[in-house]
């Protein structure tokens, strides 16, 4: 969420704009993430762009290969403990523009996915965009994939795509 939250302040969004909220099953993972202290190993790359932007949203940790997230970025993001397979642990009438849901569908079931998915359509608003993993394929009437190369994201429309009923085919009569 971090990186989210990033890539729009260094767009020019205004920080009372927008807000993410993150959500984990597990406490300490939250608990980790709101400090914000990253490792160097964190950063993917060396390149002078990637040093740029370290330099404007991180300071210096305490420990030798440490940053600190800084407050601007920190604020934007909400962490709450919430699992996905049990929607009455997350909000019941948040509407987002987006929701990134990275590499989870492909570990659930049929029908954990499908209630997963449920609860995706309620809570975008129309027109929103639902991010996948690579390898995540989501089939239902409300999504449709986004033309983009290399992007695993879907655009949700409120009303489901309607089907043109299916012409009868002529029938040969045999004699």
């Amino acid at each position: 969420p971090y990186s989210i939250a990033m890539i729009l302040l260094a767009a020019g969004l205004p920080k009372n704009s927008f807000r993410i909220d993150a959500f984990d099953i597990n406490i300490f993972s939250l608990e980790a993430a709101k400090r914000g202290i990253f490792h160097s190993k964190s950063f993917r790359s060396a390149s002078k762009s990637y040093a740029t932007f370290r330099e404007r949203f991180f300071s210096p940790g305490n420990e030798p290969d440490q940053f600190v997230l800084g407050p601007d970025v920190i604020t934007q993001v909400n962490f709450t403990q919430g699992n996905l397979t049990d929607t009455l642990s997350l909000p019941a009438n948040c509407k987002y523009d987006a929701i990134f849901c990275r590499n989870v569908l492909i570990y659930l079931n049929s029908q954990a996915r499908q209630g997963v998915l449920d609860y995706v359509r309620k809570s975008l608003i129309d027109g929103g965009s639902l991010f996948v993993g690579p390898s995540e394929i989501v089939t239902s009437d409300y999504f449709t994939p986004m033309k983009h190369p290399h992007c695993f994201a879907y655009n949700f429309t409120a009303r489901p795509a309607v089907k043109s009923p299916q012409k009868a085919m002529p029938q040969k009569i045999s004699t």
